[in-house]
């Protein structure tokens, strides 16, 4: 039984959002507030 190919699709764009930390315009909104994501925090850390 193969994978049906709209599925992986929106598996892959379901993955790049949340690699993105929520979406470009939500990382925006952060920055704008002077937020920094999670992963932005752990850079500054190590």
């Amino acid at each position: 039984m193969a994978i049906d190919p709209n599925l992986m699709k929106d598996l892959e764009r379901r993955r790049k959002e949340v690699f993105a930390g929520g979406g470009e315009d939500k990382m925006q909104k952060r920055a704008e507030k002077g937020l920094m994501s999670a992963r932005a925090r752990l850079e500054v850390l190590f």
